[in-house]
């Protein structure tokens, strides 16, 4: 029998993403660091609101401050239309955000602030693109289909097997809306890449869940020059 030798697991994460005991931050313009994980309720489907949200404190394009101001005069005009654009879907949103609707709240909300690239697919490709973007360093939004809901995550890293010259992807790291802030590392979930043959190919896990899972869209964002 031939011995099967495993590589080397490697780990990337954007950058300027930090781990820090509080949880992933960011720099604030030379102030300091701010946090990046935004939790949402356990009843909301807001999910790709947070997910955003998340992405652009990132980007630079928001403060975690301003997303998180309590008195609506505190927070920034064009955070309000941005989530009054989401509430339009209702709070309990279970097929989660298609991806005309995601470029609709970039374009309108966020112009002037980033740029984006998106891609449906639930194939291979959509893992590359999700690959060379993580390598730009540019956080990517994704929709992930479960058996009967969706919802989407921020892919903010990856996992990778090296063997001699050869890498080969094994994980996305994930930060997870829905999940408890990570205290000791920059992600709260993980989605296998490696496709196994069922009708929701891909494994994601968290803390609190193991679901089989599809990949329907993503998008990348990154700080406009």
């Amino acid at each position: 029998m031939k011995k099967k030798v495993l590589g080397r697991k490697m780990i990337t994460v954007i950058s300027p993403i930090d781990t820090l005991c509080e949880g992933p931050k960011v720099p604030i313009r030379g102030k300091g660091w701010q946090p990046v994980h935004l939790r949402q309720g356990s009843m909301d489907g807001a999910c790709g609101l947070y997910s955003l949200m998340m992405g652009l404190i990132i980007c630079g394009a928001v403060t975690y401050e301003k997303v998180c101001a309590f008195y609506p005069f505190l927070s920034d005009p064009k955070i309000k239309r941005l989530m009054e654009y989401f509430e339009e879907f209702g709070l309990l949103v279970k097929r989660g955000i298609d991806i005309d609707q995601m470029f609709t709240a970039i374009d309108e909300y966020c112009s002037g602030k980033v740029d984006y690239q998106g891609l449906i697919s639930k194939g291979s490709d959509l893992i590359e693109f999700i690959d060379e973007e993580l390598i730009k360093n540019r956080p990517v939004l994704l929709l992930i289909e479960f058996e009967d809901t969706a919802h989407l995550v921020l892919v903010v890293g990856r996992e990778f097997e090296r063997l001699g010259e050869e890498t080969a992807l094994c994980r996305f790291l994930i930060l997870d809306p829905s999940e408890d802030t990570p205290k000791i590392c920059s992600w709260n979930g993980v989605l296998s890449t490696r496709k196994k043959r069922r009708e929701y190919p891909y494994t994601y896990d968290t803390l609190t869940c193991c679901n089989n899972v599809k990949m329907v869209y993503a998008i990348a964002i990154w700080p406009k020059k």
